[in-house]
């Protein structure tokens, strides 16, 4: 799915981790500006295995569920108030 060709099908996009090419990725489009590096999501988000991008459509949403046991989070320094978003 590129360029200026419709899909013309129903696909099935299977969504994995790589945590090599994401370092890759990181080092590659941000070198040292670690802040604004890519974070691999907690552990307590979940989101299916497979989206699937129906024909006639070149996107797809999908749905990642956040199960947060606290108000706050904190990551590289970083707190976020989940109390505050709305």
């Amino acid at each position: 799915m590129s360029g200026s060709t419709t899909n013309e099908r129903n696909i099935t996009v299977h969504v994995g981790l790589d945590t090599d090419t994401l370092k890759v990725l990181n080092q590659e489009r941000f070198n040292n500006r670690t802040d604004l590096y890519y974070q691999v999501l907690p552990k307590n988000s979940t989101h299916s295995e497979t989206v699937q991008i129906n024909a006639g459509q070149d996107v797809a949403l999908m749905p990642i569920d956040f199960q947060w046991r606290a108000s706050t989070y904190q990551t590289n320094g970083i707190t976020i108030d989940y109390r505050r978003i709305t």
